[in-house]
């Protein structure tokens, strides 16, 4: 499996609604962008972006370190989703997502989805 695709079965803003999973609460943009070390525009571009294509290495790194997701380790940031995603939870987080919204959702269904078909592959 090529790189970006392998990347990209946890892309950007996956990562970005995943970081409060192992947290209390909901980092702010501030907290995150604080982090990352990058600037508050560059880390919401990066951060509403549906692919890795086009991102700096060094910027995908500084917004995983930040966010607290490996990209290489989708699979628990997926299902942590889905499970916030069938509870009601994220649609309205990416309703305010530039207009992408709806693709994000699309894209998070086709993700999530593949996530919980191959952790019941595994146990069956």
């Amino acid at each position: 499996m090529p790189l970006l695709q392998l990347l990209d079965q946890c892309p950007p803003f996956v990562c970005y609604y995943a970081a409060q999973r192992n947290r209390d609460r909901r980092p702010s943009v501030p907290e995150l962008v604080e982090a990352s070390g990058m600037s508050q525009r560059t880390f919401l571009r990066v951060a509403h972006r549906t692919t890795w294509a086009n991102v700096s290495v060094k910027h995908m790194s500084q917004f995983c370190v930040a966010c607290g997701i490996d990209p290489l380790d989708a699979e628990s940031a997926l299902l942590w989703l889905a499970k916030r995603h069938a509870a009601g939870k994220l649609t309205e987080d990416f309703a305010h997502c530039r207009g992408q919204g709806e693709s994000m959702i699309e894209k998070f269904n086709a993700l999530a989805s593949k996530a919980v078909l191959q952790k019941e592959q595994r146990r069956g």
